[in-house]
C-alpha cells in the first residue's frame, strides 16, 4: 500500500483454523495482548521484504467461527506512515475475507 507520496507500508495478513470457536476465541485473546508471540510471514525474504520487522504495535484480528485473522502493518524502507495510520491499516487489513483455494 503507498500513498501520493511514495510512502510504502507492508501488511501481513494470516488466517488461522482452529479446531472450534472456543479454541479460536482463546487463540484470540492470547494474541491481541502485545508480547505473547507473533507469527512470522511467510515468503517474506521471496518478496524482498526479509528486512521488514513485524513489532506487533500496528495489529488488528477478527474472528469468525473458528477462523481467526491477524493482521499487522509496518513502513516499508524510507517510509514515514505514523502509527495510528498504520495501525488502522492492520485493522482494515483484518477484515479482509479469507481467501479460497
Amino acid at each position: 500500500m503507498a500513498d501520493k507520496t511514495g510512502n510504502t507500508a507492508v501488511v501481513s495478513v494470516v488466517w488461522v483454523g482452529l479446531t472450534n470457536s472456543n479454541d479460536a476465541r482463546r487463540f484470540r485473546t492470547l494474541m491481541d495482548e502485545h508480547g505473547t508471540g507473533d507469527i512470522t510471514p511467510l515468503g517474506a525474504q521471496l518478496l524482498g521484504l526479509a528486512n521488514i520487522t513485524f513489532t506487533g504495535l500496528r495489529y488488528g484480528s477478527d474472528r469468525d467461527g473458528s477462523t481467526v485473522t491477524i493482521a499487522e502493518a509496518e513502513n516499508a524502507a524510507g517510509s514515514h506512515f505514523d502509527h495510528d495510520t498504520l495501525d488502522a491499516i492492520a485493522e482494515v487489513a483484518a477484515l479482509l475475507p479469507r481467501g479460497r483455494g
